[in-house]
């Protein structure tokens, strides 16, 4: 099985300033995420690896978390887009945890679940720590949107429906 993990917050959907998280009562999903998402090569299973600290933080509750998340997984479903499963760090970034990305821990956890070709699969983000992390246990990464960082990632594209038109191609190659 092929894998092509996606970051949640500013891959997905828009990511805010932590303070203005505690309002947020539905994720907006980004423009080209249903029909980008769509698109990925049925080889492929779509995990969610997503940083939550501002649980840890208290920024935001775990049950906002769940019901934003939960409400978002069920719009992608109504548009034909199964996820496969999500892994989310809650941990505040004061704590050292194995989990929190540029960290292995939510990835390991997927790799006990499901039998993945790590080498020939994908992680789409938009931070140095999604890059990091794709680097780390050698898949390869798919940097997107305002992605500003000295980690260079194993493509670049401006939108999601690049990153998966280039997930076909290298898919065919």
């Amino acid at each position: 099985m092929y894998d092509a993990s996606q970051d949640r917050d500013g891959t997905l959907v828009k990511d805010y300033p932590d303070a203005d998280w505690s309002n947020v009562l539905h994720l907006e999903i980004s423009p080209d995420t249903i029909s980008a998402l769509k698109k990925i090569p049925d080889q492929y299973k779509i995990f969610i690896v997503t940083n939550q600290y501002l649980i840890g933080e208290g920024i935001i509750s775990f049950e906002q978390f769940l019901t934003t998340h939960t409400e978002f997984i069920s719009v992608l479903g109504q548009s034909g887009i199964y996820i496969e499963q999500t892994y989310f760090c809650p941990h505040s970034r004061s704590i050292s945890c194995g989990c929190h990305k540029p960290e292995t821990g939510m990835i390991q956890q997927c790799l006990t679940n499901y039998d993945v070709n790590i080498p020939q699969s994908y992680f789409i983000g938009d931070s140095a720590g999604d890059i990091l992390l794709a680097h780390t246990i050698g898949c390869k990464s798919i940097a997107v949107r305002d992605y500003a960082s000295t980690i260079q990632p194993s493509q670049y594209s401006h939108t999601l429906e690049d990153a998966v038109t280039f997930i076909q191609t290298d898919h065919v190659s």
